[in-house]
């Protein structure tokens, strides 16, 4: 039977020990506050003592600020812990004296948060009225003394009352109020007339707990030690024959269920460690606290630990030293584990540097899920590994396929977990919904990732064409080339519209554009998507845009240099009309655009830098618009020639009367098309030589009047013409 009993034991401790990972823990000191602790609460009220000089009284720490307690009266109760008892509401029950007489004891519950003192008062006919259970609503339970007996009571809203007996129990039988959960249970125990029972009242309805009376042969019962709001009840077993303890956590069920034993047997010899359980949590988390059993290491090598969450509690860090707990007093909700500990190379545990610390477990983060690697394979495929990455994971991370924690969960490190996806959620197309859960303090479940079990990934090399024009009234189609097009892919634009495609190879796909797209200018984007959720190509852009601008002509597109606040009229177009956006600009040589000073009915006139002006050479002409407005247009080129210069005319003169007169003209920049004018008239055909001679005939009409008369050269282009030589008729 023993042997038996051991080795589920054993099989329990190994599973709990597979599955559990340490949280990373830290050390708050509480040495300066507070003293020689005994209780912590949820929200991190620790009750303990405060030191006045070298005297010691009751306090409470509560949101950082030392309280000072009612001393307990009478004193004979100021050394034990349960003389004070803490809840999670902040509030503290404690005995005292009502009158100064030391059979006249009352307990009162002080709410620390209001300063207000409650006295739950007496029952009649009984002179003390002591607390011994307290839950987070401020109920008590405990007993009514007076030199005639005992009577248990619930105090409840400010009121005394009786829980009902058990169903026939004998007459006489005695009742004892033990604990009291926050869910109202009460637990106890009724003796008298040779039976002793441990009960159970919920709703005020007593039931037995049917503890086990002989566990193994050579191990006893020996007490109920925590009561929590799970149904846990903590009992603590002493084996007489090696003087060791171990535990077992009970849920309250029939026959209970064994949950925890940490006594560990081979051959009848004790080979972990003896084992006493000190606190206990809402979480079946047990505080305990053990030792070698070989012989002669009963001393001072205790350890302690947190059981149900396999959290050591040996060296912890705490600023640039590691501390080892000397003592532990209480656990919390949060694993908060309250206690004493010495600095790790200061003397030791029987002497050296001690603080008064509370060990909490750092909150983890919430896990964040942002890829999967590989996020989708073919049906059928056998089991593989998937690689999640993220952010915020945790070694108790726990990773979730379609809600079911995996086994197979693996912690690779804060930005990656693995699991194995099994062959049966890839049976059949789907997908499997993931998350990684961390579990408290702090962590939640993360974002669900879905990985798909369908066909491949479609990719796209490249839309024919990327940009088309509005043909209004019309539909145009496209053609999508690419990789792994499924016969069932669609397009789909803008994520918006899905667009059937009127053919599909695995290589190309042909759709035709839905109207309001292909007749509207703007930026798209489009996907081949295969069967399968989520399995959608990268996307690839289209544009829908209106044609390139068209410069038709420029006027002037010829000038000569060094003229000022020239403006330039461009006579513009598209392929459907000689409309020009109004949005359109001009660019001079690829530089900034150039805002035109009107726009109106296909000419654009816009001024002329003077700096391009200054000197020979052309100058680069385009409009230019947004993509959707077309873009740029082609170049056109504007001509900045050199001016001619006329340094003399052979002959410079003429008589009155004397006829047409032939005249050699020297200078420089003369064009073969360069023309003469005197005094401004009309253009004379002239005879080009060289860039540097002209001869032209002076008609007969000039000389026919005396006086001077300017000549000059005209090269073609707009104000390009020469400085002024003297022609003289003379009498």
């Amino acid at each position: 039977m023993k042997n038996r009993i051991v080795a589920c034991a054993v099989i329990i401790g190994t599973l709990a020990t597979a599955q559990a990972k340490a949280h990373e823990r830290r050390l708050v000191d509480l040495t300066s506050v507070i003293v020689a602790p005994t209780q912590v609460n949820n929200v991190a009220d620790i009750l303990g003592s405060g030191r006045d000089g070298t005297t010691l009284y009751p306090a409470l720490l509560h949101n950082g600020v030392l309280i000072r307690l009612p001393a307990l009266n009478p004193p004979s109760f100021a050394g034990t812990s349960n003389s004070y008892s803490l809840n999670n509401n902040s509030q503290v029950m404690y005995l005292g004296y009502t009158n100064g007489t030391s059979g006249d004891v009352s307990t009162f519950v002080l709410d620390v948060k209001t300063g207000t003192t409650v006295d739950i008062g007496k029952i009649s006919g009984y002179s003390s009225t002591i607390g011994v259970g307290f839950n987070d609503s401020g109920d008590v339970v405990g007993y009514a003394y007076s030199s005639t007996g005992n009577r248990p009571f619930l105090w409840r809203n400010g009121q005394f009352s009786q829980l009902a007996p058990y169903p026939g129990a004998p007459v006489g039988t005695q009742y004892s109020y033990r604990f009291i959960n926050n869910r109202g249970d009460v637990l106890g125990v009724m003796g008298g007339g040779g039976v002793s029972e441990w009960l159970i009242w919920r709703n005020g309805v007593p039931a037995i707990l049917h503890l086990p009376t002989q566990v193994d042969p050579i191990i006893t019962p020996n007490e109920v030690r925590a009561f929590n709001d799970k149904d846990e009840v903590m009992t603590v077993y002493h084996d007489y024959l090696y003087d060791v303890s171990s535990y077992h956590v009970l849920t309250l069920s029939t026959p209970p269920i064994v949950d925890g034993f940490l006594g560990s047997y081979n051959n009848g010899i004790l080979i972990r460690y003896t084992v006493d359980a000190l606190a206990f949590n809402n979480l079946g988390n047990v505080l305990e606290r053990s030792r070698d059993a070989a012989a002669g290491h009963f001393g001072e090598d205790w350890r302690f630990g947190v059981d149900g969450a396999n959290i050591p509690m040996d060296y912890i860090p705490m600023g640039a030293n590691l501390y080892k707990f000397s003592d532990v007093y209480d656990i919390n909700d949060n694993v908060d584990v309250l206690g004493v500990a010495y600095q790790i190379g200061s003397g030791g545990a029987s002497g050296g540097i001690f603080k008064t610390v509370l060990s909490q477990v750092v909150p983890a983060a919430v896990p964040q899920i942002t890829g999967l690697t590989p996020d989708r394979i073919i049906p059928g495929y056998p089991s593989i590994p998937v690689t999640i990455n993220g952010a915020g994971f945790d070694p108790d991370s726990t990773v979730l396929l379609n809600g079911a924690a995996q086994a197979s969960s693996h912690y690779l490190s804060a930005t990656q977990m693995r699991v194995v996806m099994p062959a049966s959620l890839m049976a059949q197309p789907g997908t499997v919904a993931i998350k990684v859960v961390t579990p408290a303090p702090g962590g939640g479940a993360s974002n669900t990732r879905f990985f798909n079990v369908a066909v491949a990934r479609a990719t796209i090399t490249d839309p024919t064409p990327y940009r088309i024009y509005p043909f209004f009234g019309s539909s145009q189609q496209i053609t999508i080339n690419g990789l792994d097009f499924d016969p069932g892919a669609v397009l789909t634009i803008n994520d918006t519209y899905t667009v059937t495609p009127t053919s599909v190879t695995p290589y190309k796909l042909t759709a035709t554009l839905p109207l309001n797209v292909s007749q509207t200018i703007g930026k798209y984007f489009v996907r081949v998507v295969n069967p399968g959720w989520s399995n959608a190509s990268a996307p690839a852009p289209l544009w829908v845009t209106l044609s390139e601008p068209i410069i038709k002509s420029m006027s002037p597109d010829h000038v000569g240099a060094g003229l000022t606040n020239l403006k330039l009229n461009i006579y513009g177009g598209d392929i459907f009309s000689s409309y020009i956006q109004p949005t359109v600009k001009v660019s001079f040589n690829g530089g900034a655009p150039v805002t035109p000073e009107s726009i109106a009915g296909g000419r654009i006139v816009v001024s002329i830098p003077t700096s391009l002006l200054a000197n020979p050479g052309n100058v680069t002409v385009r409009l230019v618009d947004s993509f959707e407005h077309g873009g740029s247009s082609a170049p056109a080129t504007l001509v900045v020639a050199s001016r001619p210069t006329l340094t003399s005319l052979t002959p410079n003169h003429a008589a009155v009367g004397s006829g047409a007169a032939a005249v050699t003209l020297t200078g420089s920049n003369f064009e073969a098309s360069s023309t003469v004018t005197i005094n401004n008239g009309a253009p004379i055909a002239a005879t080009f030589v060289s860039s540097t001679q002209l001869t032209v005939v002076v008609p007969s009409s000039v000389t026919a009047v005396k006086g001077n008369y300017a000549v000059r050269v005209v090269n073609t282009g707009y104000s390009n013409f020469s400085n002024p030589q003297a022609f003289t008729v003379t009498p």
